[in-house]
């Protein structure tokens, strides 16, 4: 959990604290060794996204990668005490190319479905910092499975260092500090990727549409400290 919260920091980690236990069902049978499994496989595409782990951001839907995955998913929605709303599918033990690690994803759903996911909630919790765990409705469960993957974080179960980050994904464009809790973050703007790193070395690694990668970092980019 406190690996997820070094990407969270960014985009807000009141979104993203806890899971809600409503699953998708997955397929029973193990799938066969695909493609495009490991981290540093990222394809590029002419639209301005990227495909990896064989979902193409904005287009692969939560079935696709629930599919890919072979596992249960959990589906949550968070609300930030500004009323900031999130819908994630979290899966906590995935298994690709013999690399263990659990992997959030972010549904693309724009404001007007927010509001009737919200509304449509069969429970509301309030968590210890003000915000919100929303219990969904079954219907909206299913048509989330649907909805298009707008990001991916993976959380490696083991630690990955410098040198092995950089052998496999090459020298970042550029290097981020956080200012509070001094996260590294490596950033690859044409790629979409973002490897952020905590003090203890956990390492967090997110991938977004290039195209939109410089407006989801501007948080990170106006108060962290660059680093040479």
């Amino acid at each position: 959990m406190k690996q997820r919260r070094i990407f969270l920091s960014v985009l807000g980690a009141s979104l993203l604290l806890l899971a809600i236990a409503i699953y998708f069902p997955s397929r029973d049978k193990e799938s066969p060794v695909q493609p495009q499994s490991l981290p540093w496989q990222i394809e590029t595409t002419t639209d301005g996204s990227i495909r990896v782990f064989g979902l193409l951001l904005g287009q692969s839907t939560v079935e696709d990668a629930i599919q890919r995955f072979n596992e249960n998913a959990e589906v949550s929605m968070f609300v930030s005490p500004d009323n900031k709303r999130v819908v994630e599918v979290y899966f906590n033990n995935t298994r690709l190319a013999g690399l263990g690690a659990k992997i959030v994803l972010s549904v693309a759903v724009n404001e007007v479905q927010l509001e009737a996911i919200y509304n449509h909630g069969t429970r509301i919790s309030t968590l210890g910092d003000g915000s919100r765990k929303v219990t969904l409705h079954p219907d909206d469960l299913l048509r989330l499975k649907q909805s298009p993957i707008a990001g991916i974080t993976y959380l490696p179960k083991t630690k990955l260092d410098n040198d092995l980050l950089l052998a496999r994904f090459g020298e970042p464009a550029r290097r981020i500090r956080e200012t509070k809790n001094e996260t590294l973050h490596w950033l690859y703007p044409s790629q979409g990727l973002d490897i952020a790193r905590d003090k203890d070395g956990r390492t967090v690694i997110q991938y977004l549409p290039p195209k939109v990668f410089e407006k989801v970092m501007k948080p990170l980019l106006e108060e962290g400290k660059e680093q040479f």
